[in-house]
C-alpha cells in the first residue's frame, strides 16, 4: 500500500525572510493489543534538529503524550516508533504526531484513530471436592453413670454430602492481533533552491513525476543509487538512458523506469527560467 505523505512548510516570520522547509511526515502504521499500541511513522528529517512525539486519548482533546524522541540528523527517511501502554481493552483512541524544533509553531498531523483488541479472561474451577464431617450422638441411649457398669450406646452418623454442581466454563475468545502494516515503495517531495528532490524508500522500480509541462522540457535529471549519482538532460519526448534506468517526458509528466535496487533519490532541475515549488509536484513510486 502506498503511503499518503504530507509535505508541511511554514511561512517566513517577517517579510523578506527566507522560508524554512520543515521535516515531512508520512502516514502511520499501528499495531495493537488489548492494552497497548505501537505506532510507526516515516519522517524525512532534512538534517534539522527536531523532536517527535504522539498525543493520544479517547477524544480529540487527547490528554496523553509519549516521551519525545529526537530525529536523526540525516537527510534520509527515518522510521520513528513509540509504544503506548496501559490502554483499555476494546477502546477507540484518537492520536496525532507532533514535531517540534527551531520553528515557531509545532508541526501537527491530522487526527487519526486506532482500536485496542478484546482482553482474554481465564476461568479457574478451583477445588471441586467437598469436606465431609463426622458427628457422634448417643442415639437416645442410657446415660453412663459411674459405678453402675452401664456403658452408653454410641451411634455414629455420617451426614450425606450435598451434591455440588461443577461450574460452567465459557471458552475464552481467541485474540487475533492484526498483522503489522507493511509499507510499499514511497516517495517524499521537497523543493529547495529551484531544485525538486524526491526521497525514495521501499526499493521502487519506477517513479512518475507530475509537474508543470514547461518545467519538464529540457530539465536535468539526477538519479542516486548506492551512493552514486548519475545525471542526464531530458530531450523532449525522447527516451534518455541514465545508467540502467530509462526516463522520458510526456505531457506534464516525467516517467522513470527500470530503477536499480538501492535507488534512494531522484533530483530534477527544471529548465532555465522556470521555478517549481513542492506543492506543484507529485511523485508516485511503484
Amino acid at each position: 500500500m502506498l503511503l499518503a505523505l504530507l509535505a508541511l512548510t511554514i511561512a517566513p516570520a517577517q517579510a523578506g525572510a527566507m522560508s524554512l522547509t520543515l521535516p515531512t511526515v508520512g502516514a502511520a502504521a499501528v499495531e495493537t493489543t488489548a492494552d497497548s499500541a505501537t505506532i510507526t511513522v516515516p519522517v524525512m528529517p532534512l538534517g534539522l534538529s527536531a523532536n517527535w512525539h504522539v498525543e493520544y486519548g479517547l477524544t480529540t482533546s487527547y490528554g496523553g503524550t509519549t516521551v519525545p524522541i529526537s530525529l536523526p540528523l540525516t537527510g534520509g527517511l527515518a522510521q520513528m516508533r513509540t509504544t503506548i501502554t496501559g490502554l483499555a481493552a476494546d477502546g477507540h483512541y484518537h492520536y496525532r504526531s507532533v514535531l517540534s524544533g527551531p520553528w515557531t509553531v509545532p508541526v501537527v498531523t491530522p487526527d487519526a484513530t486506532f482500536d485496542t483488541t478484546t482482553a482474554v479472561i481465564g476461568i479457574d474451577d478451583g477445588d471441586l471436592g467437598g469436606i465431609s464431617s463426622l458427628g457422634i450422638d448417643d442415639g437416645g441411649g442410657d446415660d453412663y453413670t459411674p459405678g453402675t457398669g452401664t456403658t452408653p450406646t454410641l451411634a455414629t452418623q455420617v451426614p450425606t454430602p450435598t451434591p455440588t454442581s461443577a461450574p460452567t466454563i465459557t471458552p475464552a475468545t481467541p485474540v487475533r492481533t492484526p498483522a503489522p502494516s507493511v509499507a510499499g515503495p514511497s516517495a517524499i517531495v521537497t523543493a529547495r533552491a529551484g531544485t525538486v528532490a524526491i526521497a525514495l524508500s521501499g526499493s521502487p522500480t519506477s517513479v512518475t513525476l507530475k509537474l508543470p509541462a514547461r518545467a519538464a522540457t529540457r530539465a536535468r535529471l539526477a538519479i542516486t543509487t548506492a551512493g552514486r549519482t548519475r545525471t542526464a538532460r531530458l530531450q523532449g519526448s525522447r527516451s534518455v538512458r541514465i545508467g540502467s534506468a530509462r526516463a522520458r517526458v510526456t505531457t506534464g509528466r516525467i516517467v522513470i523506469s527500470r530503477l536499480p535496487a538501492k535507488t534512494t533519490a531522484v533530483r530534477v532541475t527544471p529548465s532555465a527560467g522556470t521555478t517549481v515549488t513542492a506543492r506543484q509536484v507529485t511523485a508516485t513510486a511503484s
